[in-house]
């Protein structure tokens, strides 16, 4: 870490085999980033932002918490470089940006990772407590990076998306409510959606989360889910290949999504009995 009369800054800087344009489309790809970075829970697009970046809005688990933030990045493919800046970052930081450079040489790709951000306190403590997290943050990143970038896969045969659609016989803000209280971490979003993420995922998954959109539909509620989902890849290789390891990650999904909504409408029954 340097630190500076206009405040902090951090670097990070690895290797790679992998090319150097296959390492950066995974951060180019905001999309795809919940299921690359695990703390990452959900990223929604806002548009384009007002220098002629775009902006994005982006949950993040930390601890029993979830975070958010609204960033404005811009993406070079060409220079193989993208630099991001929080809009209203939260104490202790008053400003955050950072760049991720991914340059071509003898051994492959070095890949850089560098941060800027200054703070509303003076106190060293807290100083300290950041700069350590933010160094570990920042392997960590760098370090999903190389696993996906180094794959001989490609990336689209390892990540899929499933919709399922269900009716139940219990009012939409009810199914809501109860999806709500179930543990782990969760983001909640406008129209009764919402963003859930397990621990773990299951074999042969990798990572996963699921999308909850409760709709009425009359006295029943509608229930759309989207699953999006990475396979292991050494999982899927044991499985049989991608394409297996999927058909069976997909059934699995499709029971979990029925398994929730069963146990769902099992405690809104035992509330009613119980009144």
């Amino acid at each position: 870490m340097r630190m500076t009369a206009a405040g902090r800054s951090a670097e990070y800087v690895a290797t790679t085999p992998a090319p150097a344009r296959r390492a950066y489309r995974l951060i180019a790809g905001i999309d795809r980033w919940p299921l690359l970075f695990a703390p990452c829970l959900h990223v929604e697009q806002l548009g384009p932002g007002p220098d002629g970046g775009d902006r994005f809005r982006m949950w993040v688990a930390s601890g029993d918490d979830v975070r958010a933030w609204t960033s404005t990045r811009h993406a070079d493919e060409q220079a193989l470089r993208v630099t991001f800046r929080q809009e209203r970052p939260s104490a202790p930081l008053s400003a955050a940006e950072g760049t991720w450079r991914f340059e071509p040489d003898t051994a492959g790709t070095r890949i850089t990772l560098t941060n800027a951000y200054t703070l509303t306190t003076a106190d060293e403590a807290t100083a300290t407590f950041l700069a350590g997290a933010l160094e570990r943050h920042n392997a960590d990143e760098v370090a999903a990076v190389r696993y996906w970038a180094e794959r001989p896969e490609d990336l689209d045969d390892l990540m899929f998306s499933l919709t399922q659609e269900i009716l139940l016989d219990l009012p939409a803000d009810t199914v809501h409510d109860l999806l709500c209280r179930g543990a782990g971490p969760r983001v909640r979003l406008p129209g009764r959606r919402l963003v859930l993420s397990g621990p773990a995922a299951p074999a042969p998954l990798r990572a996963h989360t699921a999308t909850w959109s409760v709709t009425d539909d009359g006295a029943r509620s509608r229930v759309l889910v989207r699953h999006d989902a990475a396979l292991d890849p050494d999982a899927a290789a044991l499985g049989g290949g991608p394409a297996r390891a999927r058909a069976t990650a997909e059934e699995q999904l499709r029971r979990s999504s029925l398994q929730i909504l069963e146990s769902a409408g099992a405690h809104a029954a035992d509330r009613a009995t119980a009144r």
